[in-house]
């Protein structure tokens, strides 16, 4: 069973099963402040938390865990030697460990110098990266700057490996890629290949693909035709920005980004391969400009929205997942109960309703590549309430009220004609026929008035005058009630 071990910002630590995320259960404590992580070739993971804490996971136990014996320092990597011990790195320089006994030693050619990073070439010989840009190599415990070689103006340096199939140093920068096979240094960056210079963390996929992670999205380089694919938001790479060193290949050879805002996997089977129907996410739904549903892997069902009268600003965001040219695909959408027809646009991803009235609706949307093939269709089912003065049970009350009043006005008026709490019914049931008549007509006459307040205004007198009559007979009918009191 594979897992993904994540730490969130002082928030502890996750794992993933099959897309399902869970808070892990080890016995960790809470206020662990996850700081970064790696792996061995045994499928263990070592989790570094409050930069000075180490904790091995081994088939999903907290099988080990370690204390900073200094001072003072930092932890900043950790990585599994050859020889089956611990290399940590951090200000400290390079401390070994035996998992075993606990000992542990500092490389003494180290001492002092910061230290992060570290990584195998095929040589043999480890090689880390310091914090102003500087990269090492570290031979028998003797350690050889190699800054001015492959960094000559500091760049800060954020990862690195060895490509074991082109025998090649590859090291991200906030320049860009450098490159080396030993003698000869190449430079990607923005002006010739790369969209951005800041490259952020690097991997290799099992068919031998470089992998940068970059702020706007992520870089495939192919070695053997020397072409360099660029995968951002218009690919279906959506949280754009990835993290310092945090990339790395799972077991079947897929590709893995630490962002901002996610961990984000790249199946490299389908990457650059539009010939099949693909794949629409819904990414997100805002409802009045705040955020009512993310997008979640974990999910297994489109949400149901049920909203209240008022939530009847909608914003619907998503995006299909197009390797080749994103920009031309074409989105479809319609909102059953509302659009007549579908509507359909070039790369919009982004689709609002406002001032939705009360009732049922299914939003649906689907998507068509360049190649012509279809998606899947999005439905999402939405329930807007009816105000509560629009519901039958207020109209209820509304009737109820209404014959009481009357029933108190027949009632005072018998008893005198002149009595005032009668007349105060009298004038209120008056006055609600007079208002109720009102908006009735109001109804049909508005579409005449356009309007304008000076033609309201007049139809309202037109409408009043004419009511004066029902109201006289219902004055005199009131009286008649009482003479026959008398």
């Amino acid at each position: 069973m594979e897992r993904l071990w994540i730490g969130k910002y002082y928030g502890g630590y996750y794992e993933i099963t099959n897309y399902e995320i869970k808070k892990t259960e080890l016995n960790i404590p809470p206020n662990a402040n996850p700081f970064t992580s790696c792996s061995d070739s045994e499928g263990n993971v070592y989790l570094i938390s409050n930069t000075n804490y180490i904790y091995k996971i081994s088939n999903g136990k907290l099988a080990w865990s370690f204390r900073l014996p200094l001072q003072s320092g930092e932890i900043f990597g950790v990585f599994k030697l050859k020889d089956g011990k611990v290399l940590i790195t951090g200000t400290f320089g390079l401390m070994r460990v035996d998992e075993m006994t606990d000992k542990w030693e500092l490389i003494e050619s180290t001492k002092g110098i910061f230290m992060k990073e570290p990584f195998y070439d095929e040589y043999g010989d480890l090689w880390t990266l310091g914090e102003l840009g500087e990269l090492y190599k570290i031979k028998n415990d003797k350690v050889e700057d190699y800054t001015q070689i492959l960094n000559p103006t500091k760049a800060s340096v954020t990862h690195g490996f060895y490509d074991k199939k082109h025998h090649l140093w590859w090291i991200t920068t906030a320049r860009g890629v450098v490159i080396w096979n030993g003698k000869e240094t190449m430079h990607l960056h923005s002006g010739n290949g790369l969209k951005s210079d800041l490259s952020f963390s690097i991997a290799q996929d099992k068919q031998g693909k470089i992998w940068i992670g970059q702020v706007q999205g992520i870089a495939c380089i192919d070695v053997e035709s020397k072409q360099i694919k660029q995968f951002g938001y218009d690919q279906g790479f959506q949280p754009v920005e990835t993290n310092a060193a945090a990339a790395f290949v799972d077991s079947k050879g897929n590709v893995w980004f630490g962002t901002l805002t996610s961990a984000s996997k790249i199946d490299v089977n389908k990457v650059g391969k539009d010939s099949t129907t693909g794949i629409l996410r819904l990414k997100e739904i805002e409802v009045n400009n705040q955020p009512y549903y993310m997008e979640n892997y974990n999910d297994t069902a489109y949400p149901k929205l049920h909203l209240k009268y008022y939530q009847n600003h909608l914003d619907f965001q998503f995006a299909s997942l197009c390797y080749t040219n994103a920009k031309d695909v074409r989105y479809s959408w319609k909102m059953d109960g509302l659009d007549k027809h579908w509507i359909s646009k070039i790369n919009t991803k982004e689709v609002n309703y406002s001032n939705l009235s009360p009732g049922s609706y299914t939003f649906m949307v689907e998507a068509t590549n360049p190649n012509g093939y279809v998606t899947n269709r999005l439905e999402i089912k939405v329930e807007i309430a009816q105000p509560f003065w629009n519901t039958a049970g207020f109209y209820l009350f509304e009737i109820v009220i209404f014959l009481f009043i009357v029933f108190l006005s027949f009632r005072f008026t018998r008893q005198s004609a002149n009595n005032r709490l009668g007349q105060i019914m009298t004038l209120l049931t008056i006055f609600i026929i007079f208002e109720s008549a009102m908006l009735y007509i109001s109804h049909y006459t508005d579409k005449f008035t356009n309007g304008v307040p000076i033609f309201q205004l007049v139809m309202n007198v037109v409408l009043a005058a004419s009511l004066h009559p029902i109201e006289k007979r219902i004055r005199l009918f009131m009286r008649k009630i009482a003479r026959r009191k008398k």
